[in-house]
């Protein structure tokens, strides 16, 4: 997990030994009729090159996106057992680290 998002932004762990992490991740930009417009006319009026410099990273454009955080809980072995994407500040989180979708099911 952390060799893709990074390190965690904060740790702790309950009272049953599952140990959660919370990740802040590029969740990407919203579809848009005027963005897409945009980049094609670019890209016909550049002959391509303003792809080529989106591969080589001198554009901000596909950095823009909306940060979002992902909470991860773990159990005693290092194994993940729950994941929670959106996850907000202030949100409650389940002791033993199981999404509740995922426990109805089992």
């Amino acid at each position: 997990m952390q060799a893709i998002v990074g390190p965690p932004l904060r740790e702790w762990t309950t009272a049953v030994e599952i140990r959660y992490g919370v990740y802040s991740y590029n969740g990407g930009r919203p579809g848009s009729a005027a963005d897409a417009s945009a980049l094609l006319f670019m890209d016909v009026i550049t002959a391509g090159l303003f792809e080529v410099f989106m591969f080589l990273g001198t554009n901000d454009f596909e950095r823009s996106g909306l940060m979002k955080q992902m909470a991860v809980a773990y159990d005693s072995n290092n194994l993940v057992v729950g994941a929670f994407d959106d996850f907000g500040d202030f949100e409650a989180l389940p002791v033993d680290g199981v999404n509740a979708g995922r426990r109805a099911t089992e």
